[in-house]
């Protein structure tokens, strides 16, 4: 699609999506064997009316300030995981490259309900009509992760599988794919740039099977999925503001 076309299309409130779920080119890249069928539709309109949540308690203190921590520069990507890494409460690091490391908040960001839902959207940062949320933490590094209407569409995601440190992503491809126990959907980054660190405490805890907590009850903090070093910063014009977001989840009511 052209650059200005696919600028038209996202500016459009008509256009809230689920990522279309073409795994074919997330799978080449990561060597995974694709098994199953994926849904490719959903009535958004379910997504957020009933919270059900099996797996732990909703937070209620999450955030102080996450970012970057360049005081520990190991030469090789390593992972450091929470001594328990199912508390969403638990500050965590994770793969990284470069010497570079971000850590999650510990206190949840400001958070405004979408009118006639059970959904939030956390003011912090920005969002993409795939419900993926981009938080700037420098000039051209962000890090991402999906909204609490991403979860609820999904109903308690259980499985998780994202591109490696080191990948190249470009914006309207998958940077992972996500399973749920109504859907399993690609994630799709609306960036371009260079995976720098990815939460390796989410994969640990999608290989149990049962649902990823930190992703259902702390979406915004401690469920944050991977950092990118932006290449092309104008994509950032792309994405729509906290309020836009909630008008575009509204709609849908």
């Amino acid at each position: 699609m052209p650059e200005n076309k696919r600028r038209e299309t996202r500016a459009t409130g008509d256009v809230f999506r689920v990522a279309e779920f073409s795994r074919r080119q997330f799978l080449k890249r990561t060597g995974v064997a694709a098994a199953g069928a994926l849904i490719t539709s959903i009535v958004m309109t379910t997504a957020c009316k009933t919270r059900a949540i099996t797996a732990g308690t909703p937070t209620e203190s999450n955030t102080a300030t996450g970012g970057l921590d360049t005081s520990n520069s190991p030469a090789s990507s390593s992972a450091i995981s929470s001594s328990n890494p199912a508390d969403s409460n638990s500050t965590l690091t994770t793969s990284i490259t470069g010497g570079f490391s971000y850590v999650s908040p510990t206190v949840s960001p400001p958070i405004l309900p979408i009118s006639g839902t059970t959904c939030t959207v956390a003011t912090d940062r920005q969002y993409s009509t795939d419900n993926i949320w981009v938080k700037s933490l420098s000039d051209d590094v962000v890090v991402m992760g999906i909204t609490t209407t991403m979860v609820e569409i999904l109903y308690n995601p259980y499985n998780l599988s994202l591109l490696p440190v080191g990948s190249s992503v470009t914006a309207d491809d998958a940077f992972g794919n996500i399973e749920g126990f109504k859907m399993s959907a690609d994630l799709i980054t609306p960036v371009s740039g260079t995976v720098i660190q990815i939460n390796d405490n989410l994969i640990s805890l999608a290989k149990l099977g049962t649902p990823i907590d930190p992703i259902i009850n702390d979406p915004y903090n401690s469920g944050w999925m991977l950092v990118v070093q932006l290449s092309n910063l104008a994509e950032l014009g792309d994405l729509v503001t906290p309020q836009k977001y909630i008008e575009l989840v509204e709609k849908k009511y």
